[in-house]
């Protein structure tokens, strides 16, 4: 079903072509649009209603009113892709699939023969057990989310759905480190490691909030910000393992080595490779004005996309929760996949040794 409503607006030709309209991102899809330009285009991603005849009506819309707004509805269909996959694409998921399987059966033997039943393991294997299995559903369900590019068209890659299930993972881990740092400066006997472990919290929760400005904003630079409080929150976890690395002894000492090490280098790919991405990809859609709040929320009473590359907080909850473009090809998915599959192996790695600090300790 199609329609489109405006002012003077001719019907629009019935489609010469009986074939049905490509698969897009939700079950029902309005594009509120002055311009056939304001709908996102990804390569190998069709964008929502872009048959000839959709298209050829953006163009009506154009020539036809600059003050008037059409509105263009498709019906689609929803579910997994079916079709060709590149081989590229096709092993890298096979390994974030690999990636989730081991990574679940590690704290499972974590949780039977790995740790002593003390109040620190108890709590961290808690901790480390919702971080596990969100990662693993995230490794199972890619998603971008500022691109709202994902791959596969169902329910269960939704932005939104994605984002609120990362920022409760990411918070869990937050507090893995404040109690692991927390432990380690009553271990190790060292009360300025114990100073900084009240940071964490804080600095997860200005991270979680920017990254949702981001997500619902479409503005890249806060993402930058958001990798930026991350890479300071690795630093100190690298700064409290390299401190009690000092006074350590045996296996506790190569486990605090390990996270000094980890973390350094953690900390400078995070500022090297992704908040340069961010900033690069924030640079080439900074010429698009980004709305006022008052604007986004006309453009929600007249359910429209605001024209520009941004959305406002209002527009941008509604965009997360339906729209999505599943995709197949490599190219969309090459820049993320580096960062994806360390944060979905190293990052889970380490909050499963976190679970092991009393255990090392003891052994040494």
């Amino acid at each position: 079903m199609m329609t489109r409503t405006g002012c003077g607006a001719r019907p629009c030709p019935a489609p010469t072509s009986t074939a049905e309209p490509p698969i897009s991102t939700m079950r029902t899809s309005t594009v509120f649009s002055k311009s056939a330009s304001s709908v996102p285009l990804r390569r190998g991603v069709p964008r929502p209603g872009a048959d000839r005849c959709s298209l050829q009506r953006n163009r009506n819309v154009t020539r036809q009113s600059r003050g008037c707004c059409y509105a263009v509805t498709v019906s689609l269909r929803s579910g997994f892709i079916a079709g060709p996959i590149d081989a590229r694409l096709a092993r890298w998921l096979g390994a974030l699939a690999g990636l989730a399987a081991l990574n679940v059966g590690l704290w499972v033997w974590i949780a039977s023969f790995g740790t002593r039943p003390t109040p620190y393991a108890e709590t961290q294997l808690l901790l480390s057990g919702v971080y596990v299995m969100v990662c693993g559903f995230r490794s199972l369900f890619p998603r971008v989310d500022l691109e709202r590019v994902c791959l596969w068209d169902t329910w269960l890659s939704a932005i939104l759905l994605g984002r609120t299930m990362a920022t409760i993972a990411e918070l869990c881990f937050a507090l893995q480190c404040q109690l692991f740092v927390m432990r380690l400066s009553e271990i190790a006997g060292t009360p300025v490691v114990g100073a900084a472990a009240h940071a964490f919290v804080p600095l997860a929760i200005g991270a979680e909030l920017v990254c949702w400005y981001a997500v619902l904003s479409l503005n890249h630079i806060f993402h930058a910000l958001e990798e930026s409080l991350w890479a300071v929150m690795m630093l100190l976890l690298s700064a409290a393992c390299g401190i009690a690395a000092l006074t350590a002894h045996g296996p506790f000492r190569s486990m605090m080595i390990a996270g000094f090490v980890v973390y350094s280098v953690g900390a400078g790919l995070t500022i090297g490779c992704d908040v340069t991405m961010y900033v690069r990809r924030w640079r080439l859609r900074a010429a698009t004005a980004r709305l006022t709040l008052a604007a986004g929320l006309r453009d929600t009473r007249r359910r429209r996309q605001p024209a520009g590359g941004r959305l406002t907080l209002v527009t941008g909850l509604r965009d997360c929760r339906e729209r999505r473009h599943p995709t197949l090809a490599w190219e969309d998915w090459r820049e993320e996949a580096p960062w994806m599959t360390l944060y979905f192996s190293v990052g889970v790695w380490t909050s499963l040794a976190m679970v092991l600090l009393e255990a090392a300790a003891l052994r040494s």
